[in-house]
This record gives C-alpha cells, structure tokens and sequence, in this order.
C-alpha cells in the first residue's frame, strides 16, 4: 500500500521539473488537459486541473519518461477553481509503455476532501517505470485532479567544516612511520544511496613549530561508508600542531 504523509517529500518532483509527458484517456474540452494538471496549477483564464470527458472508471491521466525512475511519492489535489476531485484511485506502471502492472494488486489509495489541499502518499514499495498512471475511481462532482509523481534523488551532495583540537597532544600521538596521526570518525547527516565520492581539505592549521624549519601536514579519508568516513590529521612526526580545521565535500550520483 502506500503512506499518507503530511508535507512534501524530500524528493525530486518530475513533472514540475518538466521531466515527463503526458496523455489521458479524455479531456473534457480544449481548457482540461493535461497540461493544467500539475500540482498547484493556476490559470486565471481557464481550468486549474486535468478534467476527463467523461465521468467513468475507465479514465487516467499518464506521465512518461524517456528513461527509467524510481517512483517513491505520489501527490494528488482537486480542481483549483470548481468543487471537483478525486476521493480515491488507483495506480498503473509499466517500463516499456505496452505492458502495465497494477500498484499493489490495484488498491484503491485515498484521495482528495476538497479542491486545494494536497494528499502525499509515499509509496511503501517504490516503483520503477518510465510511465505511471493514475486511474480514478471515486470522485465529487466530476473527475478532475493535479498531481506531482518523486522520484529518487539522483544525486546528493553533504559538506560540512569541522575542527579538531588536539587537547594538548602538541605533536600528536598515533605513529605510524614517520607521520602521527589523529583520527575523527564523521557521520553523515543523511545515508546516501551508495559510498560516495570524498574530499577533504584543509581551511585553517595552528602549527607553532616546524620540523627542519618546514610544516608537513596532510588530512585524508578511510574507512568511507554510505553513512559516514574516517578523517585523518596527518602531521610529520615532531611538527607541534594545535589544532586542524578542514571542509569535506561528499557526492554520490544515481
């Protein structure tokens, strides 16, 4: 089934992005297509929402894609500018556009009470399609609705600054070879989807002494997961080194 969420999903809307075409089994007259049914449309001069022709549960509205998403929200709201809504539907999805499977086994998910509040369901299974259909099933006065499908982020970015004082331990304390090293292990604030790409840079080093009059410092990451990495201060052994101030930049792509 699916999870009816209060606010809008922390996901990539597609048909606002312009993401996706669409078709539908009928519209009403040359003011009720699909092109008025993004979610939160508004026309001074026309229809706010996709209407069908006929009031039957043979209608939908479709949006396609040229590629494949991971569909994890669907938003659906009535007809901006008339006492017209869906109050329950069901979902189609299919990868090729010929053959189409039913969300769920066709279960009826819960739509709108009104023309401009917004029903988020989150989708308990995510689907994968290129195109997905709604199909109403119930309404109020007649079938008409704006709608937004989310996908999956296809990309996440996290960076942070972050400083480490050395409590004292000058010239550090973890040898390994002719380096000390102090390790703080950083925890991303959101999972990304896969290990991401990492970098990490220096943005301020306190160092009072050097060691054959040069500093010889160097920060670098291990152990790099999907919910966080290690971030090594690196000093020459002997190098007095207060405290280090880096920025790291995290990036993962779909």
């Amino acid at each position: 089934m699916s999870t009816i969420v209060n606010a809008q999903p922390g996901a990539t809307p597609i048909l606002d992005t312009a993401q996706c075409s669409f078709r539908s089994s009928s519209n009403f007259n040359g003011s009720t297509t699909p092109f008025n049914s993004i979610l939160n449309y508004q026309n001074s001069n026309g229809c706010e929402a996709w209407s069908a022709a006929i009031n039957d549960q043979n209608q939908f509205i479709v949006a396609g894609c040229e590629v494949p998403q991971t569909i994890t929200h669907v938003a659906i709201q009535g007809r901006g500018d008339a006492d017209q809504w869906v109050t329950g539907f069901r979902l189609r999805y299919s990868l090729n556009n010929s053959t189409w499977a039913d969300y769920e086994g066709g279960a009826i998910l819960q739509g709108n009470s009104d023309r401009s509040t917004i029903v988020y369901h989150k989708l308990n299974v995510p689907i994968r399609a290129r195109s997905i259909a709604i199909h109403p099933v119930s309404w109020n006065g007649h079938i008409s609705l704006r709608f937004e499908v989310y996908t999956e982020r296809k990309y996440d970015c996290q960076g942070q600054n972050f400083y480490i004082d050395t409590r004292g331990d000058e010239t550090l304390s973890n040898y390994t070879g002719d380096w000390a090293r102090v390790t703080q292990h950083l925890t991303y604030s959101s999972v990304f989807p896969q290990v991401p790409s990492l970098g990490c840079s220096f943005t301020q080093y306190s160092c009072p002494s050097a060691v054959n009059n040069r500093f010889s410092i160097a920060t670098n990451s291990t152990n790099s997961a999907k919910t966080g990495f290690d971030c090594n201060f690196e000093a020459l052994a002997g190098t007095k080194v207060n405290s280090f101030k880096t920025t790291y930049v995290a990036f993962s792509r779909e």
